[in-house]
C-alpha cells in the first residue's frame, strides 16, 4: 500500500512536467505594466500642466513688449512723458511759475523748476520704471551720458524689449525641451521599464521550470532507492505509463504469458506412485 502511494506521487510529479503553467508570471508582468503605464500617464499629465504654465508665461512676456513706431528701432508708440497725468503736472508747474512771477506775465523759472523737480519728476520716474520694468538703467544712463541728443524713452524701450525678448526665447526653449521630454524621453523610459519587467517574467518562468524538473528528478530518484516495484506498479508499467520508465523493475514490454503444463502429466504422476 505504501509502495502504491509512492508510485502515485511519482506519476503525478512526472506528469506535471509537461503542463507547466506560466499564467501567474504573465499576470504579474501584466500588473507591473499597468502600474508602469499609470505612473507615466501621471508624469505626462504633470508635464502638460507645466507646459500650460510655460505657454501662459510666454504669452505674458509677449504682452510686456513695448510697441514700436513703424520704421523705428526703439521709438515707443506711446510715450510716458505724453501721458495726461504727466502733461497736467507740468502745466500746473507752469501756472505756479506764473502765479509766483513779479509781473504776472513772465513765469518765475525758479519756482517752476522747483515744482517740476519736487512733484513732476518723481511721478515721471515712477511711471518710467513701471513701464520699462526690464530696462537696464545703468546701460541707459551710460548711453545718455555719451550722447546729448539721446532719447531717454527710446533707450528705455530698446533695453526693456531686449530683456523681454530674452525671456521669451528662454521660455520658448524650455517649452520645446519639455515637449521633447514628454514625447521622447518619457516614452523611452516607459518602454525600458516594460522590457525589464518582461525579462523578469522570462527569468522567473525559467527558474520555475528548472525547479519543477529538479522536483521530478528527485521524486524519480527516491522511487529507485525504494527497490523493485509492486504488483500494482507492474500493472502501470504493463499499461505503458511513461512516467515510470526510470523506476527499477519497470519494463516497457508486456509480461511473458504463463507456460501450459506438459501433456500427460497426470499419467506420469500415477506411474511414479
Amino acid at each position: 500500500m505504501r509502495a502504491t502511494g509512492l508510485v502515485v506521487v511519482v506519476v503525478v510529479a512526472v506528469g506535471a512536467g509537461g503542463c507547466f503553467s506560466t499564467a501567474r508570471y504573465d499576470d504579474a508582468h501584466a500588473q507591473r505594466v499597468a502600474s508602469i503605464n499609470a505612473r507615466y500617464d501621471a508624469e505626462r499629465l504633470q508635464d502638460q500642466e507645466r507646459e500650460v504654465a510655460l505657454v501662459s508665461a510666454l504669452e505674458e512676456h509677449r504682452a510686456l513688449l513695448i510697441p514700436i513706431k513703424p520704421g523705428s528701432l526703439s521709438a515707443p508708440v506711446s510715450r510716458v512723458d505724453e501721458r495726461e497725468a504727466i502733461v497736467e503736472c507740468r502745466s500746473r508747474c507752469d501756472r505756479r511759475g506764473i502765479d509766483e512771477s513779479l509781473d504776472g506775465k513772465h513765469p518765475n523759472d525758479q519756482v517752476k523748476a522747483q515744482c517740476l523737480h519736487e512733484i513732476c519728476e518723481p511721478a515721471y520716474v515712477d511711471a518710467l520704471t513701471k513701464t520699462y520694468a526690464d530696462a537696464d538703467v545703468r546701460w541707459v544712463s551710460s548711453r545718455l551720458a555719451a550722447s546729448d541728443g539721446a532719447d531717454l524713452e527710446a533707450l528705455m524701450t530698446f533695453s526693456h524689449n531686449q530683456a523681454v525678448s530674452r525671456h521669451i526665447e528662454e521660455d520658448t526653449r524650455r517649452l520645446a525641451q519639455l515637449r521633447a521630454h514628454t514625447n521622447q524621453h518619457l516614452e523611452q523610459d516607459r518602454q525600458a521599464e516594460i522590457a525589464a519587467s518582461a525579462r523578469r517574467r522570462d527569468s522567473e518562468i525559467a527558474s520555475g521550470r528548472a525547479a519543477q524538473r529538479a522536483r521530478v528528478r528527485a521524486a524519480a530518484f527516491a522511487a529507485r532507492e525504494r527497490g523493485p516495484i509492486s504488483a500494482g506498479q507492474s500493472s502501470l508499467c504493463a499499461a505503458g505509463d511513461p512516467g515510470l520508465g526510470s523506476i527499477t523493475g519497470c519494463r516497457s514490454e508486456p509480461p511473458l504469458p504463463e507456460l501450459a503444463p506438459p501433456p500427460h502429466s497426470e499419467d506420469l504422476s500415477a506411474q511414479d506412485r
